[in-house]
């Protein structure tokens, strides 16, 4: 029974997650992750290529795509590749525009799938696998990621999948499958690494756990040994793609040199305290596990001390792995920035379960067990209408905003330049113009704390009065979004801006006298 309804419970998800899929992206985390599957199903690899970067090399482009490589003036993509190459697939194979949006969803299920083999190799039932799959499709988080091209849903996929085969090598007699299984299992958690760097925590969880539960054992059973020597040469591969990529093994698009925050991306003070972004992170993660899975949360740690074979400790290893990194993470792990605990969620799950099954064995009357899980049931799924309307209503006004942008700038020329901080990608992305990123311009400086806001007033400059020269019409819009980086006052001192509409207020910039000898851009 727990299969056929695993089943149905798939089946039901798929319809809904499809049926809510994100098509037009206005933020940029993902308008990047889609530009860049586009560009790699063209041939064009992981890059941004703008005619107008050789008038300012690197400010003319999106937030996603910040990786210089001189000469060379294209940029590359921030983000690792490996959830880039999984948007690509589909295009690659049917040619549909329209099926980069529904990778996310598709692998939603999977991940749904992944939980249920989780919760019954861990509990040791289909009932287990059935409560595990159903907190994890219950969580309001879930729905909000797995229905738009983020990344935290694929991670958490290919990382339930790796621990579910990692699993049954552990369950399984001395064999070749045996074997097999291992290497699947570490080139699943390896490739997870290549979609979230985080998810290195989660790679050293089966080893801390052989050496808490198995030493012995392991070192006996050689044929498991291909997960740990696939592990090793994963995150050695992963060193070697940072040199080649980022330009050194330590290096990321997380690192100052490629304009990360002159600011540390971690540090425990984050946890209670405040970040250059928020902080706090500690405190709003258990906000945000307890909006996800109010009351039931804390049966977690209750559920490893109820699980068979030491499995309470692989659980509490996993949980806690994947929410540390994010316990002490400058951006806290709240509203839109919830989606990064969504990897460590099958782990939560299967742990809640585990009370949730206990307690259903202990049950001696059927009509009273299955009444119970009924009404466990339908407090689970409680949440879920307003989340659906809450996605619906998201999806309505991002085409709304999306079209808005296209009849914004609809009557520039084809070469016009942009420069807009809110809209910068959606510039790009629905209106098809060159943008100069600005934010680009001010170099991080790790070591002084701040940005070099010096190099902000003579390379924009320099770089508006090369396009002027060029012929090319140059636009600003000024909106609500600019965070502190609106340029209005560096704009008004060295050029004319004659104002064209409001609402938002577009200028278009002329020269006035010519530009200040004095202003250079430092190279």
């Amino acid at each position: 029974m727990p299969y056929a309804l695993a089943l149905a419970g798939l089946m039901l998800a798929s319809v809904f997650f499809l049926g809510l899929t994100q098509k037009q992206p206005v933020i940029s985390d993902p308008l990047g992750y889609i530009y860049a599957a586009e560009r790699l199903a063209e041939g064009h690899g992981l890059t941004y290529e703008d005619k107008n970067n050789q008038y300012g090399p690197g400010y003319f482009s999106l937030f996603a795509f910040q990786i210089q490589r001189p000469p060379d003036l294209r940029l590359y993509l921030g983000f690792p590749p490996g959830f880039a190459l999984l948007l690509a697939a589909p295009l690659l194979l049917t040619g549909w525009a329209t099926a980069v949006h529904y990778v996310v969803p598709f692998l939603a299920v999977l991940g749904l799938g992944a939980a249920f083999l989780l919760g019954k190799l861990m509990l040791g039932d289909g009932w287990g696998g059935w409560w595990t799959a159903v907190l994890v499709m219950t969580a309001v988080t879930y729905w909000e990621f797995a229905t738009a091209a983020w990344s935290e849903v694929p991670s958490m996929l290919f990382v339930t999948g790796g621990f579910v085969f990692y699993l049954w090598t552990y369950q399984q007699k001395p064999s070749r499958r045996r074997a097999i299984y291992a290497a699947i299992g570490a080139l699943l958690l390896v490739f997870s690494l290549y979609i979230r760097y985080s998810n290195v925590t989660f790679l050293l969880i089966p080893g801390i756990f052989e050496l808490l539960t198995a030493r012995q054992r392991l070192w006996q059973e050689r044929d498991r040994w291909p997960f740990f020597i696939i592990i090793g040469l994963g995150v050695f591969s992963l060193l070697l793609f940072n040199y080649y990529y980022y330009g050194g093994v330590t290096l990321t698009s997380y690192s100052p040199a490629h304009g990360w925050y002159p600011y540390p991306a971690f540090s425990l003070s984050y946890a209670l305290g405040p970040s250059f972004v928020n902080g706090y992170s500690l405190l709003e993660m258990g906000k945000t596990l307890w909006v996800n899975y109010p009351l039931v949360v804390l049966l977690t740690p209750v559920g490893w001390l109820l699980m068979r074979q030491r499995y309470g400790v692989l659980a509490a290893l996993a949980v806690g792995g994947g929410l540390f990194p994010y316990a002490i993470y400058a951006f806290a792990p709240a509203d839109l920035n919830g989606r990064f605990l969504i990897p460590t969620f099958p782990f939560l799950a299967v742990s809640m379960a585990a009370v949730i099954h206990s307690v259903g064995q202990r049950i001696p009357y059927t009509a009273v067990r299955y009444a119970g899980g009924v009404l466990l049931l339908l407090l689970l799924f409680s949440p879920l209408p307003a989340q659906v309307t809450a996605l619906q209503t998201r999806n309505q006004n991002d085409q709304g905003f999306a079209n808005r942008v296209k009849q914004l700038v609809a009557f520039a020329p084809e070469d016009a330049v942009f420069l807009s901080y809110s809209l910068n990608d959606l510039l790009v992305y629905y209106g098809h113009k060159s943008v100069l990123n600005y934010r680009r311009i001010p170099p991080s400086d790790p070591v002084a704390g701040r940005y070099q806001f010096e190099w902000l007033e003579p390379c924009l400059s320099v770089t508006i009065n090369r396009l002027l020269q060029a012929g090319i019409p140059t636009y600003y819009i000024q909106s609500s979004g600019n965070s502190g980086w609106d340029p209005i006052e560096i704009l008004q001192t060295h050029f004319h801006l004659e104002q064209l509409r409001e609402g938002p207020v577009i200028y278009q910039i002329e020269r006035a006298a010519p530009l200040d000898p004095a202003l250079s851009c430092p190279p």
